[in-house]
């Protein structure tokens, strides 16, 4: 049987995660803005954002970063899968 675990989530739209709510390295979602979230050693909580694979248009992917962003050019998918290594 699979190990079934949650992330910290919210449906309420515009809701983050403040530091204190979350764990360096903990994973929180916003399901109604697609929006996943975590804290780095900072107490920065770092939000990731994607678009859907059929908006890019080239092959080149480009990651900038912020103490309160991180945006990718992958899918959800993709981009949960990054994040959880």
């Amino acid at each position: 049987m699979a190990n079934v675990f949650k992330l910290k989530r919210s449906s309420v739209p515009g809701q983050a995660p403040t530091g204190a709510q979350l764990e360096v390295g903990e994973l929180a979602v916003n399901l109604s803005d697609v929006v996943l979230y975590t804290k780095d050693t900072s107490n920065n909580v770092l939000t990731l954002t994607a678009q859907p694979l059929d908006s890019v248009t080239n092959t080149s992917v480009t990651f900038s970063a912020s103490a309160n962003s991180v945006k990718t050019a992958y899918d959800t998918a993709i981009a949960f899968s990054i994040a959880l290594g």
